[in-house]
Parts: structure tokens; C-alpha cells; sequence
């Protein structure tokens, strides 16, 4: 979370709305627990906060969302993602969003940087997923606002998995979203109106309860 906190120190804002997706909302969630002063509210959509996923993983919808989210097992083997990244990682991600979700490609991407990324981002799977799934915090109530977009084609997250945090924010708004997990290249105008919607909210003071 340190890069997180760098910034927010760069801005210089006494607090920020953050918007995270994947596994930017994953931290999104952990930086709505952990420094809630600094956040103004959160919109989460394409990933949960692992405290409370950790809890609907132990209840009756978990094995539907396991098999949603096979990867994170097979990120666990040693060396295969990191060979599957180096040898055909960029070209299999990019054929498969054009194929499930009709994205096609934009200049410069993918960025030359994608294979470190990709190994990147499977080293915070492994570091992270398993030990708080294993050991959640106690009581992981949010404190600020939080809007949370359901995208109702998500391959990955479950409409049940998007949902439970719904215990744990007392200012909560739900949206859902007819799109894939990559609503933000999808539909980049539907996502900015619903984060934009929310933050106007969030400053007027309208979010009291759920919604």
C-alpha cells in the first residue's frame, strides 16, 4: 500500500475518491480499512475486498466462484505463469478480449511492459490471496462511502461475491452494469457517469443508509 500513500502525499488533498478495479479494487478495500481518513469514498467494481470474500468462501456459493476464479490456483504452481507470460501471456490476453468482451487492441498496447506487469501482478496473487483468505480481520467495516457496480457479464466475479460486503458498509450504493469484467474500456462513458453521479453524492452528503 505504500505506492498508494505516496501519491495521496504527492496530491497533497486532504482526501480523495478512489476508484479501483481488479485488483486496484482489492486495494481500494484495503485502503478504505486501513486509512479511512485519507478517502473521501470508494467505488469498487471487477474485484472484492479479501475480508470479506474470505467469509462468502466459506458459505454456499463459494464453489461457483472458485471455479470463476481457476486462475488464482494455477498462479499458485511454480514457474508455469511466469513461462506462460513470457511465451504467449500478451498475445492469449489480448486475443481473449477481443473475443469475449469485442475489445480490440489500442496503440501502444499491449505496453512493452505486460509480460513484467503480468508476473507482477501474479506474485500479489500469491502473496496476498490465500493468507487473508485464510485469516480475515475480525470486523472489516468500512466507514466511508462505497459504490459498488455489480457489471452483470463478469466472467470472474459473481453477482453474490460483488455482494458481500453488503454487511459491512453502512453507506452503501449499488449499481449494476450490463458489461464484462473490462467495463472501463467497454463502457467507459456508463462507468465515468456512475463514479461521477456517486462522488457529487458523496460531497453533498446525500449517501445516508444503502442505496
Amino acid at each position: 500500500m505504500a505506492d498508494l500513500t505516496a501519491v495521496l502525499d504527492e496530491i497533497g488533498k486532504p482526501r480523495v475518491h478512489l476508484v479501483g478495479h481488479d485488483w486496484g479494487s482489492l486495494q481500494g478495500w484495503e485502503a478504505a480499512l486501513r486509512f479511512p481518513d485519507r478517502l473521501a469514498s470508494f467505488t469498487s467494481f471487477g474485484g472484492p475486498g479479501l475480508d470479506h470474500a474470505a467469509r462468502f468462501m466459506r458459505g454456499p456459493g463459494a464453489l461457483g466462484q472458485a471455479l470463476r476464479s481457476w486462475y488464482i490456483g494455477a498462479f499458485q504452481l511454480p514457474y508455469l505463469p511466469e513461462l506462460a507470460w513470457r511465451t504467449f501471456g500478451p498475445r492469449a490476453l489480448a486475443r481473449f478480449l477481443r473475443v469475449t468482451e469485442g475489445l480490440a487492441g489500442r496503440p501502444g498496447h499491449p505496453a512493452a511492459s505486460l509480460v513484467r506487469d503480468g508476473m507482477n501482478g501474479v506474485n500479489l496473487y500469491r502473496a496476498n490471496m490465500f493468507p487473508r483468505l485464510r485469516a480475515p480481520r475480525a470486523n472489516p467495516v468500512v466507514t466511508i462511502p462505497v459504490q459498488l457496480i455489480e457489471t452483470t457479464r463478469d466472467r470472474f466475479v459473481s453477482p453474490k461475491l460483488v455482494r458481500a460486503a453488503d454487511g459491512w458498509v453502512p453507506e452503501l450504493r449499488y449499481r449494476r452494469l450490463a458489461a464484462g469484467h473490462w467495463a472501463q474500456r467497454s463502457h467507459p462513458a456508463e462507468i465515468a457517469g456512475l463514479i461521477a453521479d456517486f462522488v457529487d453524492s458523496a460531497q453533498n452528503g446525500q449517501l445516508a443508509g444503502k442505496t
